[in-house]
């Protein structure tokens, strides 16, 4: 089965911060092999995310990729997180996903099923 490498790096930024252009924290450069059909676990080997505090972000994944360099931007707020045993769950389509929007046609940077889960522990 064909596996492709893949480096990213997950950034938070507060609403706030982001009207400065400024991010919060960036977590250590990550890479990883995919294969076709699989999850990945950003904060894998890390020692968690950051404590956040307010109530709403943005998360920033910087993707690269066999194709190039992707950016991929995801606004939330804890009022849309969905419960689960492991905390709450931010779910989003590639249709509601910063920089992929372009793609939902042909599909070329990434599949058309792509998702994307962020789990919140100790929510607010």
């Amino acid at each position: 089965e064909h596996s492709v490498e893949i480096t990213a790096t997950v950034g938070f930024a507060s609403r706030e911060s982001m009207a400065k252009k400024k991010m919060c924290s960036w977590l250590p450069e990550v890479r990883f092999h995919v294969d076709q059909g699989c999850q990945v676990d950003l904060l894998k080997g890390h020692d968690g995310g950051p404590v956040w505090t307010d109530s709403e972000g943005v998360l920033v994944m910087r993707l690269q990729l066999p194709a190039g360099r992707l950016k991929l931007r995801v606004w939330w707020h804890y009022a849309f997180l969905q419960e689960s045993p492991h905390g709450q769950v931010l779910h989003v389509t590639k249709e509601w996903i910063g920089g992929l929007q372009k793609d939902v046609i042909k599909n070329k940077l990434v599949p058309r099923n792509f998702h994307f889960f962020a789990t919140f522990v100790g929510a607010p």
